[in-house]
């Protein structure tokens, strides 16, 4: 087993998953949470996010590959799964009871976390439209790009000489259809924000939603077919937002130690 320590994360490496603890606020890992995800920052890390944000110690579980993952679903574990739905990110109480589905357990731990849910109920039910539309950009922009552009950077990186086939990919996966549909889901929060005339997307207070809504647009414009500049120009009540949250001290260190997903790929097949 290897320790790797730096100032917001301490990383212990086993042969099956990755562990990782961060801004150590409580003592006893009976008392805390955990987050229960791929070693890669892409659904599971708005709870990580969560975390960090509020400086709350957590349990980082982190699995390198679906196989490993395997071993923990309910074919070979039966009730004893913590996968509710056999599917990750997982939230697990520090008693464990086992919560699955991304918004839902943002939800919760942001009752749970400090300051990050609001107490009126009508206000908390914009907060988690906003956590599923935050979802829905994932799902129908992010996802669909991310392989093709997986492909293409890899090529570039690997075997520039093959010019003519990044093109092809994005041809045959026709990626172009899914990046008009980031346009589209960013004129809908600029809304929120221009309607409101509020800080944040459901108020003057940061929640839960905005760490949903930011990691999704984070996400998105850290493919390489997106210009970040060019593709925020068009609402910049959204872009003022978007700079914003990323300058919030503990998020902007977590991500700048962390650096994009395309550093991650590298990483992993560097490994392989």
């Amino acid at each position: 087993m290897s320790t790797t320590d730096s100032p917001l994360l301490t990383t212990k490496s086993e042969n099956t998953k990755t562990t990782t603890t961060a801004f150590v606020a409580t003592k006893g890992e009976n008392k805390k949470w955990k987050v229960i995800y791929f070693d890669f920052p892409a659904r599971g890390e708005q709870l990580r996010l969560m975390f960090i944000y509020s400086k709350v110690d957590f349990i980082d579980e982190r699995y390198k590959g679906g196989k490993l993952l395997a071993g923990i679903k309910k074919n070979v574990m039966g009730d004893a799964s913590p996968l509710p739905y056999d599917q990750v990110p997982v939230l697990v109480s520090p008693d464990g009871k086992a919560y699955g589905q991304t918004a839902a357990c943002m939800q919760l731990l942001g009752h749970i976390l400090p300051n990050l849910s609001p107490g009126d109920k009508k206000v908390d039910a914009t907060c988690l439209g906003l956590a599923l539309a935050a979802e829905d950009l994932r799902n129908t922009v992010y996802y669909p790009l991310f392989y093709p552009e997986v492909y293409k950077f890899i090529i570039k990186k690997k075997a520039p000489c093959c010019c003519c086939i990044p093109g092809c990919i994005g041809w045959y996966k026709k990626t172009s259809k899914h990046k008009k549909g980031f346009a589209r889901w960013a004129k809908h929060f600029e809304d929120f924000l221009r309607l409101q005339k509020t800080k944040y997307l459901a108020g003057n207070q940061l929640y839960y939603c905005d760490i949903a809504v930011f990691d999704s647009i984070e996400a998105c414009l850290d493919l390489p077919c997106f210009n970040r500049e060019k593709e925020l120009k068009p609402f910049p009540i959204l872009e003022q937002w978007y700079v914003e949250m990323g300058n919030i001290p503990h998020l902007k260190s977590y991500l700048e130690e962390r650096g994009g997903r395309m550093e991650y790929v590298l990483k992993y097949l560097s490994k392989k």
